[in-house]
Protein backbone atom coordinates (compact mmCIF):
# COMPACT_ATOMS: atom_id res chain seq x y z
CA UNK A 1 0.00 0.00 0.00
CA UNK A 2 1.38 3.46 -1.02
CA UNK A 3 1.22 6.37 1.66
CA UNK A 4 -0.86 9.16 1.44
CA UNK A 5 -0.79 12.49 2.00
CA UNK A 6 -2.95 15.50 2.36
CA UNK A 7 -0.67 18.43 0.78
CA UNK A 8 -3.21 21.04 0.89
CA UNK A 9 -7.05 22.19 2.62
CA UNK A 10 -9.11 24.96 1.25
CA UNK A 11 -12.41 26.04 2.13
CA UNK A 12 -15.55 28.35 1.12
CA UNK A 13 -18.00 30.18 3.22
CA UNK A 14 -20.53 32.21 1.20
CA UNK A 15 -21.63 36.20 2.38
CA UNK A 16 -20.93 37.66 5.58
CA UNK A 17 -20.93 35.92 8.62
CA UNK A 18 -24.66 35.43 10.11
CA UNK A 19 -25.52 36.30 14.01
CA UNK A 20 -27.95 34.62 15.83
CA UNK A 21 -29.68 37.85 15.70
CA UNK A 22 -30.22 38.48 12.09
CA UNK A 23 -30.77 34.57 11.31
CA UNK A 24 -34.43 35.46 10.62
CA UNK A 25 -33.33 37.75 7.87
CA UNK A 26 -32.09 35.20 6.23
CA UNK A 27 -34.84 32.36 6.64
CA UNK A 28 -37.53 34.58 7.06
CA UNK A 29 -40.12 35.40 9.44
CA UNK A 30 -40.52 34.01 13.28
CA UNK A 31 -43.88 33.19 14.82
CA UNK A 32 -43.90 32.67 18.50
CA UNK A 33 -43.43 29.08 18.51
CA UNK A 34 -40.59 28.90 16.03
CA UNK A 35 -38.95 31.58 18.24
CA UNK A 36 -39.39 29.59 20.94
CA UNK A 37 -37.82 26.91 19.27
CA UNK A 38 -35.24 28.81 18.23
CA UNK A 39 -34.78 30.03 21.18
CA UNK A 40 -34.00 26.28 22.76
CA UNK A 41 -32.13 25.50 19.65
CA UNK A 42 -29.50 28.05 19.72
CA UNK A 43 -28.94 27.82 23.51
CA UNK A 44 -28.08 24.23 23.21
CA UNK A 45 -25.66 24.29 19.72
CA UNK A 46 -24.03 27.00 21.24
CA UNK A 47 -23.40 28.58 17.24
CA UNK A 48 -22.56 32.18 17.48
CA UNK A 49 -21.83 33.01 13.94
CA UNK A 50 -22.96 30.90 10.45
CA UNK A 51 -22.68 31.85 6.77
CA UNK A 52 -25.49 31.31 4.07
CA UNK A 53 -26.11 31.32 0.61
CA UNK A 54 -28.64 33.45 0.58
CA UNK A 55 -29.51 37.25 0.31
CA UNK A 56 -31.60 38.81 2.95
CA UNK A 57 -34.17 38.38 0.27
CA UNK A 58 -34.07 34.65 0.17
CA UNK A 59 -32.42 34.08 -2.75
CA UNK A 60 -29.33 32.28 -4.02
CA UNK A 61 -26.06 33.48 -3.70
CA UNK A 62 -23.95 30.34 -4.85
CA UNK A 63 -25.18 26.93 -5.97
CA UNK A 64 -23.92 24.00 -4.38
CA UNK A 65 -21.60 22.97 -6.66
CA UNK A 66 -20.43 25.96 -7.10
CA UNK A 67 -19.25 26.55 -3.61
CA UNK A 68 -17.72 22.67 -3.89
CA UNK A 69 -15.68 24.00 -6.86
CA UNK A 70 -14.50 27.47 -5.36
CA UNK A 71 -13.23 25.20 -1.85
CA UNK A 72 -11.37 22.94 -4.51
CA UNK A 73 -9.77 25.09 -6.43
CA UNK A 74 -8.63 27.16 -2.95
CA UNK A 75 -6.99 23.83 -1.92
CA UNK A 76 -5.66 23.56 -5.34
CA UNK A 77 -4.09 26.84 -5.62
CA UNK A 78 -2.08 26.10 -2.51
CA UNK A 79 -0.82 22.83 -3.65
CA UNK A 80 2.10 21.95 -5.81
CA UNK A 81 -0.14 20.48 -8.22
CA UNK A 82 -1.35 22.01 -11.59
CA UNK A 83 -5.14 21.44 -12.92
CA UNK A 84 -3.75 19.40 -15.40
CA UNK A 85 -2.03 17.34 -12.97
CA UNK A 86 -5.07 16.51 -11.20
CA UNK A 87 -6.35 12.31 -11.89
CA UNK A 88 -9.43 12.62 -9.50
CA UNK A 89 -12.37 14.79 -8.47
CA UNK A 90 -14.45 13.38 -5.40
CA UNK A 91 -17.51 15.18 -4.42
CA UNK A 92 -20.27 15.01 -1.31
CA UNK A 93 -23.13 16.55 -0.06
CA UNK A 94 -26.61 15.79 1.61
CA UNK A 95 -28.01 17.39 -1.67
CA UNK A 96 -26.99 18.50 -4.97
CA UNK A 97 -29.06 21.23 -7.36
CA UNK A 98 -30.19 18.57 -9.48
CA UNK A 99 -31.28 15.16 -8.66
CA UNK A 100 -29.27 14.09 -11.93
CA UNK A 101 -26.34 14.27 -12.62
CA UNK A 102 -24.18 13.50 -9.65
CA UNK A 103 -22.73 16.44 -7.28
CA UNK A 104 -19.69 15.71 -8.62
CA UNK A 105 -20.15 15.92 -12.83
CA UNK A 106 -21.57 19.50 -11.59
CA UNK A 107 -18.70 19.94 -9.28
CA UNK A 108 -16.21 19.11 -12.27
CA UNK A 109 -18.31 21.26 -14.36
CA UNK A 110 -17.99 24.17 -11.97
CA UNK A 111 -14.39 23.75 -11.16
CA UNK A 112 -12.00 24.55 -14.70
CA UNK A 113 -10.68 21.46 -14.02
CA UNK A 114 -9.87 19.59 -17.61
CA UNK A 115 -11.40 15.88 -18.26
CA UNK A 116 -11.14 14.00 -14.90
CA UNK A 117 -12.08 10.68 -13.34
CA UNK A 118 -14.94 11.60 -10.89
CA UNK A 119 -17.26 9.81 -7.88
CA UNK A 120 -20.35 11.56 -6.60
CA UNK A 121 -21.50 10.77 -3.10
CA UNK A 122 -24.67 11.27 -1.57
CA UNK A 123 -25.26 11.16 2.32
CA UNK A 124 -25.58 13.77 5.31
CA UNK A 125 -22.34 14.43 7.52
CA UNK A 126 -20.28 11.29 6.19
CA UNK A 127 -20.94 12.29 2.94
CA UNK A 128 -17.06 14.78 3.08
CA UNK A 129 -15.52 11.86 4.46
CA UNK A 130 -16.68 8.58 1.88
CA UNK A 131 -15.25 11.23 -1.03
CA UNK A 132 -11.87 11.24 0.88
CA UNK A 133 -11.55 7.90 1.47
CA UNK A 134 -12.74 7.11 -2.38
CA UNK A 135 -9.17 9.17 -3.12
CA UNK A 136 -7.63 8.01 -0.59
CA UNK A 137 -8.15 4.38 -1.54
CA UNK A 138 -7.41 5.14 -4.81
CA UNK A 139 -3.64 6.25 -3.97
CA UNK A 140 -2.98 3.81 -1.53
CA UNK A 141 -3.63 1.24 -4.07
CA UNK A 142 -1.56 2.43 -6.80
CA UNK A 143 -4.40 3.10 -9.06
CA UNK A 144 -3.54 6.79 -8.98
CA UNK A 145 -1.12 9.42 -7.93
CA UNK A 146 -3.53 12.17 -6.56
CA UNK A 147 -6.83 13.75 -6.12
CA UNK A 148 -8.90 15.89 -4.81
CA UNK A 149 -11.97 15.49 -2.11
CA UNK A 150 -14.59 17.89 -1.31
CA UNK A 151 -17.89 18.38 0.15
CA UNK A 152 -20.80 21.02 0.21
CA UNK A 153 -23.45 21.86 2.41
CA UNK A 154 -26.61 24.68 0.92
CA UNK A 155 -29.01 23.58 3.65
CA UNK A 156 -30.47 27.32 3.89
CA UNK A 157 -31.94 26.59 0.62
CA UNK A 158 -34.12 23.79 2.53
CA UNK A 159 -35.10 25.96 5.70
CA UNK A 160 -36.44 29.40 4.30
CA UNK A 161 -39.70 30.46 5.39
CA UNK A 162 -40.81 30.07 1.55
CA UNK A 163 -39.47 26.87 0.99
CA UNK A 164 -41.65 25.60 4.15
CA UNK A 165 -44.62 27.97 3.65
CA UNK A 166 -48.45 25.76 2.83
CA UNK A 167 -46.76 22.54 3.84
CA UNK A 168 -47.29 20.66 6.87
CA UNK A 169 -43.91 20.87 9.16
CA UNK A 170 -43.06 18.99 12.45
CA UNK A 171 -40.66 20.53 15.16
CA UNK A 172 -38.35 17.88 13.80
CA UNK A 173 -38.47 20.43 10.72
CA UNK A 174 -38.27 23.35 11.93
CA UNK A 175 -35.53 22.48 14.60
CA UNK A 176 -33.12 22.16 12.04
CA UNK A 177 -33.67 25.83 10.82
CA UNK A 178 -31.38 26.44 13.58
CA UNK A 179 -28.66 24.04 13.15
CA UNK A 180 -27.63 23.71 9.33
CA UNK A 181 -25.85 26.15 7.57
CA UNK A 182 -24.03 26.63 4.40
CA UNK A 183 -19.89 26.01 3.00
CA UNK A 184 -17.71 24.11 1.39
CA UNK A 185 -14.07 22.49 1.78
CA UNK A 186 -11.60 20.28 -0.17
CA UNK A 187 -8.50 18.31 0.75
CA UNK A 188 -5.35 17.76 -2.26
CA UNK A 189 -4.06 14.44 -1.35
CA UNK A 190 -1.08 13.08 -3.08
CA UNK A 191 1.51 9.98 -2.68
CA UNK A 192 4.08 12.11 -1.71
CA UNK A 193 4.13 14.71 0.70
CA UNK A 194 4.70 18.41 -0.36
CA UNK A 195 8.65 19.34 -1.65
CA UNK A 196 8.20 22.24 0.55
CA UNK A 197 6.23 23.11 3.50
CA UNK A 198 4.41 20.22 5.84
CA UNK A 199 1.74 17.46 4.70
CA UNK A 200 -0.64 15.53 6.90
CA UNK A 201 0.08 11.26 6.36
CA UNK A 202 -3.20 9.63 6.42
CA UNK A 203 -2.82 6.55 8.62
CA UNK A 204 -5.89 5.17 7.96
CA UNK A 205 -9.17 6.32 7.13
CA UNK A 206 -12.39 4.11 8.97
CA UNK A 207 -15.98 4.29 8.21
CA UNK A 208 -18.59 2.19 9.29
CA UNK A 209 -22.53 2.09 8.86
CA UNK A 210 -25.10 0.94 11.25
CA UNK A 211 -28.16 0.96 9.40
CA UNK A 212 -28.08 -2.99 9.80
CA UNK A 213 -29.42 -2.21 13.43
CA UNK A 214 -30.35 1.28 13.50
CA UNK A 215 -33.61 3.01 12.06
CA UNK A 216 -33.60 6.31 9.91
CA UNK A 217 -32.86 9.45 12.17
CA UNK A 218 -32.56 12.03 9.89
CA UNK A 219 -34.01 12.60 6.17
CA UNK A 220 -35.48 14.14 3.57
CA UNK A 221 -37.53 12.71 0.64
CA UNK A 222 -40.06 11.24 2.98
CA UNK A 223 -42.73 11.44 5.86
CA UNK A 224 -42.62 9.12 8.78
CA UNK A 225 -46.46 8.31 8.32
CA UNK A 226 -47.36 4.53 8.54
CA UNK A 227 -47.85 4.07 5.07
CA UNK A 228 -43.75 2.18 4.37
CA UNK A 229 -42.72 0.70 1.16
CA UNK A 230 -40.24 -2.46 0.92
CA UNK A 231 -36.94 -1.43 2.01
CA UNK A 232 -38.00 2.05 3.39
CA UNK A 233 -38.63 2.67 7.39
CA UNK A 234 -39.12 6.43 6.59
CA UNK A 235 -42.94 6.76 5.04
CA UNK A 236 -43.94 7.14 1.50
CA UNK A 237 -41.05 8.47 -0.76
CA UNK A 238 -41.68 11.71 -2.27
CA UNK A 239 -41.52 10.36 -5.80
CA UNK A 240 -44.35 7.83 -4.89
CA UNK A 241 -47.11 10.04 -4.06
CA UNK A 242 -50.00 10.66 -6.55
CA UNK A 243 -48.53 13.54 -7.73
CA UNK A 244 -45.63 15.63 -7.15
CA UNK A 245 -48.32 18.39 -5.05
CA UNK A 246 -49.24 15.93 -2.88
CA UNK A 247 -45.54 15.58 -1.86
CA UNK A 248 -45.12 18.68 -1.21
CA UNK A 249 -48.63 19.23 0.90
CA UNK A 250 -47.40 17.09 2.88
CA UNK A 251 -44.48 17.68 3.67
CA UNK A 252 -42.17 14.99 2.09
CA UNK A 253 -40.11 17.48 0.53
CA UNK A 254 -38.53 18.75 3.80
CA UNK A 255 -35.77 17.88 6.19
CA UNK A 256 -36.38 16.28 9.31
CA UNK A 257 -34.72 14.66 11.93
CA UNK A 258 -35.88 12.51 14.84
CA UNK A 259 -34.53 14.56 17.86
CA UNK A 260 -35.29 11.37 20.17
CA UNK A 261 -33.32 8.87 18.29
CA UNK A 262 -30.56 11.57 17.80
CA UNK A 263 -29.83 10.79 21.50
CA UNK A 264 -28.12 7.20 20.51
CA UNK A 265 -25.49 8.39 18.28
CA UNK A 266 -23.03 9.44 21.29
CA UNK A 267 -23.32 5.72 22.47
CA UNK A 268 -22.84 4.27 19.36
CA UNK A 269 -20.04 6.44 18.07
CA UNK A 270 -18.20 6.01 21.35
CA UNK A 271 -18.38 2.44 20.92
CA UNK A 272 -16.72 2.43 17.80
CA UNK A 273 -13.97 4.95 19.06
CA UNK A 274 -13.31 2.33 21.83
CA UNK A 275 -13.29 -0.76 19.26
CA UNK A 276 -10.63 1.40 17.08
CA UNK A 277 -8.50 2.08 20.48
CA UNK A 278 -9.02 -1.95 21.34
CA UNK A 279 -7.87 -2.59 18.10
CA UNK A 280 -4.92 -0.30 18.50
CA UNK A 281 -5.08 1.76 15.67
CA UNK A 282 -6.06 4.65 18.16
CA UNK A 283 -4.24 5.75 21.14
CA UNK A 284 -5.30 8.82 22.86
CA UNK A 285 -2.41 9.66 24.73
CA UNK A 286 -0.60 10.45 21.64
CA UNK A 287 -3.27 12.54 20.03
CA UNK A 288 -2.44 16.33 19.60
CA UNK A 289 -5.50 17.91 17.91
CA UNK A 290 -9.01 16.08 18.20
CA UNK A 291 -11.32 17.44 14.74
CA UNK A 292 -14.66 16.15 15.89
CA UNK A 293 -17.66 17.29 14.10
CA UNK A 294 -20.44 17.66 16.43
CA UNK A 295 -24.17 19.70 15.46
CA UNK A 296 -24.09 21.40 19.19
CA UNK A 297 -22.19 21.99 22.20
CA UNK A 298 -24.48 19.95 24.47
CA UNK A 299 -23.13 16.90 22.30
CA UNK A 300 -19.37 17.82 22.85
CA UNK A 301 -19.95 17.59 26.59
CA UNK A 302 -21.99 14.10 26.09
CA UNK A 303 -19.40 12.39 23.85
CA UNK A 304 -16.24 13.77 26.51
CA UNK A 305 -19.00 12.74 29.71
CA UNK A 306 -19.58 9.02 27.32
CA UNK A 307 -15.71 8.71 26.87
CA UNK A 308 -14.62 9.00 30.08
CA UNK A 309 -17.44 6.03 31.37
CA UNK A 310 -16.18 3.66 28.96
CA UNK A 311 -12.43 4.44 29.54
CA UNK A 312 -11.78 5.57 26.31
CA UNK A 313 -10.76 8.86 27.05
CA UNK A 314 -11.21 12.53 25.04
CA UNK A 315 -8.78 15.47 26.32
CA UNK A 316 -11.17 18.40 26.18
CA UNK A 317 -8.30 20.31 26.22
CA UNK A 318 -7.06 18.93 22.86
CA UNK A 319 -10.15 19.71 20.87
CA UNK A 320 -10.22 22.05 17.88
CA UNK A 321 -13.62 23.23 16.16
CA UNK A 322 -14.66 26.29 14.79
CA UNK A 323 -18.43 25.28 15.26
CA UNK A 324 -19.24 28.35 17.24
CA UNK A 325 -17.82 30.86 14.60
CA UNK A 326 -18.29 28.68 11.24
CA UNK A 327 -21.86 26.70 11.96
CA UNK A 328 -22.57 23.48 11.13
CA UNK A 329 -21.72 22.83 7.78
CA UNK A 330 -22.14 19.42 7.59
CA UNK A 331 -20.12 17.23 5.58
CA UNK A 332 -17.95 20.28 4.99
CA UNK A 333 -17.24 20.63 8.41
CA UNK A 334 -14.09 17.72 9.06
CA UNK A 335 -12.80 20.15 6.06
CA UNK A 336 -13.38 23.57 7.09
CA UNK A 337 -12.04 22.68 10.83
CA UNK A 338 -9.11 21.14 8.83
CA UNK A 339 -8.37 24.15 6.29
CA UNK A 340 -8.70 26.68 9.38
CA UNK A 341 -5.98 24.29 11.20
CA UNK A 342 -3.72 23.46 8.68
CA UNK A 343 -3.10 26.79 7.57
CA UNK A 344 -2.87 28.40 11.01
CA UNK A 345 1.02 27.71 11.54
CA UNK A 346 0.45 25.76 14.90
CA UNK A 347 0.80 22.39 13.82
CA UNK A 348 4.14 20.97 14.51
CA UNK A 349 6.21 17.79 12.90
CA UNK A 350 5.32 14.54 14.37
CA UNK A 351 2.01 15.37 15.78
CA UNK A 352 -1.29 13.33 16.19
CA UNK A 353 -4.53 14.60 14.51
CA UNK A 354 -7.35 12.23 15.00
CA UNK A 355 -10.64 13.32 12.67
CA UNK A 356 -14.29 12.00 13.96
CA UNK A 357 -17.29 12.34 12.01
CA UNK A 358 -20.63 10.90 13.12
CA UNK A 359 -23.59 10.89 10.50
CA UNK A 360 -26.69 10.75 11.78
CA UNK A 361 -29.04 9.68 8.85
CA UNK A 362 -28.93 6.35 9.08
CA UNK A 363 -25.27 6.35 11.89
CA UNK A 364 -22.52 6.55 9.82
CA UNK A 365 -19.44 6.73 11.66
CA UNK A 366 -16.00 8.16 10.22
CA UNK A 367 -12.73 8.24 11.77
CA UNK A 368 -9.57 9.44 10.35
CA UNK A 369 -5.92 9.63 11.60
CA UNK A 370 -2.96 11.98 10.83
CA UNK A 371 0.69 12.49 11.09
CA UNK A 372 1.84 15.87 10.61
CA UNK A 373 5.12 15.87 8.35
CA UNK A 374 8.03 18.42 6.85
CA UNK A 375 7.76 18.77 3.31
CA UNK A 376 9.75 16.12 1.59
CA UNK A 377 9.93 13.65 4.39
CA UNK A 378 7.77 11.05 3.71
CA UNK A 379 8.12 9.62 7.87
CA UNK A 380 7.23 11.97 10.17
CA UNK A 381 9.39 13.78 12.39
CA UNK A 382 9.32 13.13 15.73
CA UNK A 383 11.34 15.24 18.44
CA UNK A 384 9.69 15.15 22.03
CA UNK A 385 9.19 18.99 21.50
CA UNK A 386 5.66 18.92 19.81
CA UNK A 387 3.75 21.70 20.58
CA UNK A 388 -0.03 20.42 21.69
CA UNK A 389 -3.42 22.43 21.12
CA UNK A 390 -3.58 22.50 24.94
CA UNK A 391 0.18 24.14 24.89
CA UNK A 392 -1.09 26.43 21.80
Amino acid sequence: MNDVFINAVGSYMPGEPVPNERMADYLGPLDDRQAMISRKALKQNGIRLRHYALDTEGKPTDSNAGMAAKAARAALDRSELSDGDVEMLAAGASAGDVIAPGFASMVHGASGLPAVEIASFNSFCAAGMMALKSVHDGIAGGQRKNGVACASEFASRFLRAGYLAGAETTTDTEFLRWMLSDGAGAVVMENRPNARGQSLKVEFVDLVSYADRMPTCMYGGARKNGHDVPGSDVGLPWSNYPTLSDAIDHGALHLQQDLKLLEQIVPLGMARYLELIEDGRIDPETIDWGLYHFSSDVFRLKMIEHADRIGASINANKIFTNLYEKGNTGSASIFIMLEELFNSGKLKPGQKILCMVPESGRFVFAYMLLTVVDGGAAKPVTNGAATTAEDS
